[in-house]
C-alpha cells in the first residue's frame, strides 16, 4: 500500500508499473499538494489553472508555470 500525497510513493509506483523512467515523467496538478508530490518524486510539475486552486494560489505555492487551457497544456507537453 502506498502512502498518500504528497508522498512520492504513488507516483513512483505508477512509473514502475508503467515501465517508465522517472526522468521521462511530468506531473500535472492543480493544487499545492500536487506541487509537493512532484517535488518529493523529483519530477517537474505542470500546474493547470482551471482546477482546485487559482493560478495566483499555485504561483504562491511555488508553481513555476500555470497552464491556462488544454491547448496550452498540449503545447507544453510537446515542447521538450
Amino acid at each position: 500500500r502506498c502512502a498518500r500525497k504528497p508522498a512520492a510513493d504513488m507516483v513512483l509506483d505508477a512509473l514502475y508499473k508503467l515501465g517508465r523512467p522517472i526522468d521521462d515523467a511530468i506531473y500535472i496538478g492543480d493544487s499545492e499538494v500536487d506541487i509537493l508530490t512532484a517535488q518529493n518524486a523529483g519530477i517537474p510539475c505542470l500546474c493547470v489553472g482551471w482546477g482546485y486552486r487559482s493560478p495566483e494560489e499555485l504561483l504562491k505555492y511555488g508553481a513555476k508555470e500555470v497552464i491556462s487551457s488544454p491547448e496550452e497544456l498540449y503545447n507544453a507537453l510537446h515542447r521538450s
